[in-house]
């Protein structure tokens, strides 16, 4: 154990569980990528790359917050950013290319909450990291007495 992440143990122990549920759905969805081998076309090579990474950094993540590494923190954030710019990229696929945004009510819904809840959690674990407040005194300052 090396130290705190954050300063809080639900953030530790949420970001846990969320690092173990995208390494498990992520981890899944490129064994079942790599199976049944969906490099077809470029859209689909793009979402493969893009799930197998994020499996990895999840994978790394979930590891250096259980080691209590300082840098899990870093790691868990870009695999928020990696799957917000996944989850865009997908979306403004349906709207432009597509054209099938929208056909559901549910499109509406579904998008503004999962965006919420990925900008609301990395949000979360940006403010909530461990913050050492020790103060280190100059070397000037070692020995002089101030009244």
């Amino acid at each position: 154990m090396k130290g705190k992440v954050f300063q809080y143990k639900i953030v530790y122990w949420l970001s846990i569980l969320i690092n173990l549920i995208f390494s498990a759905v992520f981890g899944f969805a490129s064994v079942n990528r790599i199976v049944t081998n969906s490099f077809l076309i470029k859209r689909d090579i793009i979402y493969s790359l893009s799930i197998i990474i994020i499996a990895i950094l999840s994978i790394i993540g979930l590891v250096s917050l259980i080691i209590k590494y300082k840098q899990s923190i870093r790691i868990f954030s870009y695999t928020l950013i990696l799957l917000i710019i996944t989850f865009t990229f997908g979306i403004l696929e349906s709207i432009f290319i597509r054209k099938n945004f929208g056909n559901d009510t549910s499109d509406y819904i579904l998008v503004p909450i999962l965006y919420l809840i990925m900008i609301g959690l990395f949000i979360l674990i940006q403010k909530s990291k461990f913050k050492d407040n020790s103060v280190f005194l100059e070397i000037e300052e070692i020995g002089k007495h101030a009244d």
